[in-house]
Order: structure tokens, then sequence, then C-alpha cells
């Protein structure tokens, strides 16, 4: 009787122990296959890691991470829409941690990005923004997302929690969010609101070329000749190295005024606290040359013969205007007229013969040197 127990008992170990096997050998397969996945995707091979994950979610549908990597892959196969939907699906699931909603949120925004859909990717990051992660992320991704729908005073907030939580100095570029968002309501007619925030623009940064000249344009917009002379003026006084973008409408402005003499005073105080100063040169030149004013043209280039090979040409040019042929033969061989000057974007290379502080093609800030 008591063999019979023994051997009974031992039936039900070897039973429990098979049992045990079976479960661990269904488990094991889809642990190894996600953790094979991880891996393929840190080795870069992304293909097998897809098609190892899509076993997983088969297998596993409760396996949140394995669809949130599915979901990043077809993204970065081009699969945007497909994407989209996976993660918009695990979103909507009532069972998710509190942990598996940020995680989410970001891949969503990204698909949203990836398929140009920046309104309803400014909503997720926005959402995303309220669980306190990953915020300089989330407000990273967002800056260019408004930048592009031209919300200015959104992009003003954004960049100085960006600047907050990296501990940096962003004056400078919410000047210039401050200057672009003034620009805005003056090119709809709003003048007076505009100054106000070309005003803001200059207390944020007093070195904010773009708030100086956008100041003078707004009264050049209202024939308020006096105005705009006294904004570009401050402007190669505040900033001589930049004076040059006001030069083409300050000169207008004080033909129009019965003032024109001045040009030439206002070019000589920039270049006396800006020696070398490529355009103000090329500028006074060119004024001396209009009014016949050979020699004194002549003296500015020899001044600055040295500071910038435009000058050379120019000055040629001039000596052969005053007929002496052996020295303009001596400066430079070559003459050539002077070109008007075309602003580069040092980013994509876009050109502009206006003065532009963010570039059109790559919306990128600060590439044309002003």
């Amino acid at each position: 009787m008591t063999l019979t127990w023994v051997i009974f008992g031992l039936v039900i170990l070897i039973l429990l122990f098979v049992l045990w096997r079976v479960r661990g050998l269904r488990r094991r397969p889809n642990r190894d296959l996600y953790s094979e996945g991880l891996r393929l995707l840190l080795d870069g091979e992304r293909d097998r890691a897809y098609r190892m994950l899509r076993e997983v979610v088969k297998t596993n549908p409760d396996n949140i991470g394995a669809y949130l990597k599915l979901g990043d892959l077809l993204r970065e196969r081009g699969e945007a829409e497909r994407a989209l939907r996976v993660h918009k699906e695990l979103i909507l699931r009532p069972n998710l941690r509190k942990g598996d909603k940020p995680f989410i949120l970001k891949s969503l925004a990204l698909d949203h990005i990836g398929m140009g859909q920046n309104s309803s990717a400014i909503m997720v990051l926005e959402e995303l923004l309220k669980s306190n992660d990953y915020q300089l992320w989330a407000l990273e991704k967002l800056l260019p997302l408004y930048e592009k729908g031209e919300l200015w005073a959104e992009a003003f907030e954004v960049r100085q929690r960006i600047a907050k939580l990296k501990r940096e100095d962003a004056a400078a570029d919410l000047a210039l969010y401050k200057a672009t968002a003034g620009e805005n309501l003056a090119s709809k007619g709003e003048l007076k609101r505009a100054r106000s925030y070309f005003k803001e623009a200059l207390k944020l940064d007093p070195q904010c070329a773009a708030a100086y000249f956008r100041l003078g344009n707004s009264y050049h917009r209202e024939e308020k000749w006096g105005e705009a002379v006294d904004w570009w003026k401050r402007l190669g006084e505040q900033i001589p190295q930049k004076g040059f973008i006001g030069f083409k409408r300050l000169e207008e402005a004080l033909y129009k005024l019965g003032r024109f003499e001045e040009i030439m005073e206002i070019y000589q105080r920039i270049l006396e606290r800006e020696p070398g100063q490529r355009e103000t040169i090329l500028a006074l030149v060119d004024i001396y040359e209009k009014k016949g004013k050979i020699d004194e043209a002549i003296g500015v280039c020899e001044r600055f013969r040295g500071s910038s090979q435009e000058v050379l040409p120019l000055l040629a040019k001039l000596y052969l205007q005053k007929g002496d042929l052996p020295r303009s033969q001596e400066v430079i061989d070559e003459l050539s007229q002077r070109e008007e000057r075309v602003y580069v974007c040092r980013w994509c290379g876009y050109r502009s013969e206006e003065p532009l502080w963010r570039c059109p093609q790559c919306q990128r800030w600060r590439g044309f040197g002003i």
C-alpha cells in the first residue's frame, strides 16, 4: 500500500514538472523574441527587428513596448499612416499603465510630424507637456511647428521655457520672435501695435538689427520720413557692422526730406566706429561718384584698399574716369560695376536682395550674417 502511494506521488510530481516546462516553453519564445527584437534594433538591423516584433505582437497583444517599436519602425519605413493607426489604437486602450501614455504620445507626435500634419502634432505635443514627462523633447519639437504656423506668441513662450530648462541665454532669439510678430502686424496695417513689439524686442536685445530696421520701415509705410530716418540712423550708430541693411532706404528718405548731404556724414561716422566695413565703404564711394567728387571717392578707396577686394575694381574705374590710365592699370586689369548687396543663407544657400533674419527656404534663423 505504501509503495503504491509513493509511485502515485512520483507520477504527480512528474506531471507537475512536465506542465511547468510546457508553460515555460510557451512563455519563453515570446519573451526571447522581444529581447532579440530590441537587440536587433540596437544593432541597426531594422528589417529583421520589424519581422521579429511583428511575431511578438501576434502572440502577445498586450506587449505595449513591442507595439510602440513596431509602429516607430513602420514610420521609419515610410509607412506613416500605418504607424499612426498602430499608435492611435494603443492610446485608446483602457488598460494602459500610467507610464505608457507619454511614450505613445511621443510616437504619435512623430507620426503626425512625418505626415506633415502640424496642427495634429501640436495638439499631441501640448497633451504630452501636461504629463510633465519629456518636457524638453516636446518643447523642442513644438518650436519649429509654431514657427511654421507663424504662431509667434506661442513660439516666444516655448523658447523661453527651453532656455530655462537648458539654463541658456535666449535673449537674441526671443527678440527676433518679437520683431517677427511685429512685422506680421505691420503687414496688416497695425503699425502702432507693431512698433510696440519692435521696442519690446530692443528691450530684450539692444543689438536686434531687425527691430531697428523694421521700426524705420513702419514709419516709411506712413511716409513719416523723419522718424524713419531716425531709426535707420540709430541702427548704424548702435550696430555699425549691420547698419548697411538700412542704407538704401535711408538714402531715399533723406532725398525726400531734402537732406541728402547728411548721408555722407552718416557713412563717415559708421566707418569711424567700424573701420573697413565693406558695405559702408561701397556706399560712400558710390555717393561721391554720383556727385562727381572723384578725388574724394578715390581717397576713400585708397584709405580702405586693403579692407575689401571689392574696393579694387571701383578704384580702377575711378582712376579711369579721372584719366589716369596707368594708375588704373596698376590697381586692376578688369573693371567691374558695383553690384547690389545679395544676402546668402549660410545654411542652404538661399539668395535674397532684401535683408532677412529667417530663411524662407530652410526656415533657420540668422543664416544671413546680419
